[in-house]
This record gives structure tokens, C-alpha cells and sequence, in this order.
């Protein structure tokens, strides 16, 4: 996660997009992602109200990345 919200890349969207296109572009054409884009925080998240909330095997990872990221994955 680098801290940027998401509105200020939709805020700022026209002049940042030249410049996240070029970065991933330059990115897929050298084979290599920035290990900073591949950095997650993962969060448990309860699974069901009924199960025992102290076992592991109730919870599910939910990964949070840098927006980003995000919208590099976006189609």
C-alpha cells in the first residue's frame, strides 16, 4: 500500500494517466514488476457468526494493495 487515496488518482486522473501508462508499460516490456507493487497488507476477516471465533480456520486473508496497483489490474 503507498497511501495514495483513490480520489486523488480519479481527481488527478488525466494528468496522472500519461504518466502510470508509461510506467506500466516500460514495466511489461522489461518483464519486472516494481516490488513495491507487489506489497499487500493482509487482514483476517470472520467467516461465519456460528463458528468459534479464537480458531484460525475461521477466518479468510483479505489482501489490501496500493490503488495503483489497482489500476493497473483494471480492465
Amino acid at each position: 500500500p503507498n497511501n495514495i487515496h483513490p480520489i486523488v488518482l480519479k481527481e488527478a486522473a488525466s494528468e496522472i494517466t500519461p504518466i502510470l501508462t508509461d510506467f506500466f508499460n516500460q514495466s511489461i516490456q522489461a518483464g519486472t514488476i516494481p516490488s513495491q507493487l507487489k506489497l499487500a497488507h493482509i487482514n483476517p476477516k470472520y467467516k461465519k457468526k456460528k463458528c468459534n471465533k479464537k480458531s484460525p480456520a475461521n477466518y479468510r486473508p483479505i489482501s489490501i494493495s496500493c490503488e495503483t496497483c489497482k489500476v493497473k489490474n483494471k480492465n
